[in-house]
């Protein structure tokens, strides 16, 4: 059969190309699949005007000609299969990929473990060398969006690990086991009414038209306590006339409605990435007056039936208590669009109440301040075997939040290292949450909430001061640029909020 012969290299016969239709035989390299090979095609004898340049007089030429022609197919041959050969022995690093017109091979150089949506996302389809059963090993440092890993470069401990605190249970974690279940919680914590710590990240259509006051949430959806003070924040503003004016939450409600089809899609439990990357936009950063990550998870969920998706340890380590598709309550108007994390420290108070300051920091052998935890705490949960917590500073911090001055200890330098790099890969992940903090027309730290408008309006890291008038947290130790810097440098300058 004649058929056209692909050109090589140099396009002529002696650069490995042939021209002109020809007997063939073939030999196939297929690196990809269906239409992505590279198929080498093998001249046979074959003498004639078009294909190789050279008139034959004699048949004694004609057949000398022939035998070099073979030996050069040979030796053609031979130079292919060594090349499969190698292209057989190249580094694990050569994955394959396939594109919608057919498959293809692409070298990539191994990945980065840094922030971010780099080097956790499952591959479209699995590598030729996976078995059935075979485990997939991770590296401790992955959060959980949608079902999907992504690498933070911190330690993290997962719901899902030993070890960690599951927000999705409704028994209290820390109650005997036999009066833990949630009727018997029912009937021994005030204020627990739901079996749910978390929601679904949906506001509801709004029942009133633009311009009046939301209403309270109904029961089962948070605590009775958080119900009774949004009860009080309607009549305080009913109270002073503010009535005709939008608030936040209904701002927040037309922003982040889900559309009924949405709402079919994700109300079982599914969200795809794309479509939570179009609703998150809020990073709040609180401080959980608790001391530890253990004794805040004891508080939110055992106690108060709240959640947060984060709590962060003094050793540094983070854990996850949700997959961030829940809306967890840790930010009352700020929930369904927000991600939020309670770091462990003490917290911050006025100057002249500030004792509880010295019962928990006090300098060792070393002229150094360390955190000393009450007798009460027999289990602190810390991680780290013998981890010894400092503050960052010696030295408290006094400024002011909310129009008070207060008093404050800083973090530890573990946790503003895990914090730095948390922020940085869910500035990755979540393309709305700006890596930036809310500042006035100076350029300055915001230290009080913002009005509702802009709140409204707002996307990035915040505090819970910004969210709620009765709130403080991060307090006045906290270091704003030292986190926002961190990251933006972790990002390679990619968003800097400006």
């Amino acid at each position: 059969m004649s058929a056209p012969v692909r050109r090589g290299i140099d396009g002529d016969p002696t650069g490995g190309g042939w021209i002109g239709p020809a007997k063939f035989g073939t030999g196939r390299g297929d690196c990809g699949g269906d239409g992505g090979g590279v198929l080498y095609t093998f001249r046979k004898v074959q003498g004639r005007a078009g294909a190789w340049p050279v008139n034959f007089s004699r048949m004694d030429d004609y057949m000398a000609a022939s035998k070099t022609l073979r030996m050069a197919s040979l030796l053609f041959r031979a130079g292919c299969l060594l090349a499969v050969a190698a292209i057989g022995l190249m580094p694990a690093a050569c994955a394959r990929s396939r594109s919608r017109g057919g498959g293809e091979w692409s070298v990539s150089a191994p990945t980065d473990k840094g922030p971010g949506p780099t080097a956790a996302v499952a591959p479209t389809e699995p590598a030729p060398a996976v078995k059935p059963g075979e485990r997939l090993a991770r590296s401790g440092d992955e959060i959980v969006v949608c079902g999907q890993l992504f690498h933070t470069g911190a330690p993290v401990v997962t719901w899902m690990d030993p070890g960690g605190y599951d927000a999705y249970r409704t028994d209290r974690r820390f109650a005997a086991y036999d009066k833990s279940s949630f009727s018997a919680t029912t009937q021994e914590v005030k204020g627990i009414e739901s079996p749910n710590r978390f929601g679904l990240r949906y506001y509801a259509p709004p029942s009133t038209q633009p311009g009046t006051e939301p209403s309270v949430p109904a029961v089962g959806t948070e605590s009775s306590v958080t119900r009774a003070a949004a009860a009080a924040r309607v009549r305080a503003r009913r109270s002073r006339g503010a009535a005709s004016q939008p608030t936040a939450d209904v701002a927040n409600r037309a922003a982040f409605t889900l559309s009924p089809e949405e709402l079919e899609e994700v109300r079982g439990g599914g969200w795809p990435l794309e479509l939570l990357q179009s609703k998150v936009d809020q990073f709040v950063i609180h401080y959980d007056v608790c001391g530890t990550s253990r004794q805040c998870f004891k508080v939110l969920h055992d106690m108060r039936g709240l959640s947060v998706h984060f709590m962060l340890d003094v050793d540094g380590t983070i854990y996850q208590t949700l997959d961030l598709k829940e809306r967890a309550w840790h930010a009352t108007t700020s929930n369904t669009r927000s991600i939020g994390i309670e770091i462990a420290n003490i917290g911050a108070y006025p100057p002249d109440k500030a004792q509880v300051l010295d019962d928990w920091y006090r300098p060792d052998d070393t002229g150094h301040m360390r955190i000393v935890f009450p007798v009460f705490m027999k289990n602190t949960g810390i991680r780290t075997p013998g981890f010894i917590a400092r503050p960052i500073r010696d030295e408290p911090v006094i400024g002011e939040i909310q129009g008070e001055t207060l008093k404050m200890y800083d973090l530890t330098a573990q946790q503003y290292e895990s914090l730095t790099k948390l922020t940085a890969a869910l500035c990755k992940v979540f393309p709305l949450i700006k890596c930036d903090y809310p500042k006035d027309a100076e350029g300055k730290l915001i230290t009080h909430k913002l009005p509702d408008e802009e709140l409204a309006r707002y996307q990035g890291v915040l505090g819970h001061y910004h969210v709620q008038t009765d709130k403080t947290d991060p307090g006045p130790a906290f270091q704003w640029d030292r986190v926002i810097d961190g990251a933006r440098e972790m990002m390679g300058g990619e968003r800097r909020g400006e």
